[in-house]
């Protein structure tokens, strides 16, 4: 039986996209919350990530679990997924992690975000993953 109210659609899920995509590790990974799971570059760097969020938001923390990241950074745009994008967080060099993963929580402070890019310049081996990218804030 139908309901006689009209319901809203349920809030929707961050996008992605990303420069390389293997089957086995897609870029949906890196934002699915599980950080058992991950998105992989396939070899060769740059390599970037974007995440689109559901609705603009101000930023003020994000927290990414990598490996094999040598160098990343961290831009925003408030506009389309294409750009411009502007520099969150500067390029910052990340330390090898204990166990091979790497946390890194950055505070910032990015009013109107709409498409977060998550940069890696350079890895420390052939290949690198992201387990998680989460995002602090509000609508």
């Amino acid at each position: 039986r139908r309901p006689s109210h009209p319901t809203s659609p349920p809030p929707s899920p961050p996008r992605r996209a990303a420069t390389s995509c293997d089957d086995r590790h897609p870029p949906e990974r890196a934002i699915d919350g599980d950080d058992r799971t991950f998105w992989t570059t396939t070899g060769m760097f740059p390599q970037e990530i974007v995440v689109s969020l559901a609705e603009a938001s101000d930023v003020s923390e994000v927290r990414t679990v990598t490996t094999g990241v040598r160098r990343m950074s961290i831009q925003t745009s408030s506009g389309e997924p294409e750009g411009p994008y502007a520099d969150l967080v500067k390029e910052v060099n990340v330390e090898p992690g204990a166990g091979g993963k790497q946390v890194e929580v950055h505070a910032v402070r990015g009013a109107g975000v709409r498409h977060l890019k998550v940069l890696i310049h350079e890895g420390w081996e052939h290949f690198a993953t992201v387990s998680t990218i989460s995002v602090t804030g509000r609508q």
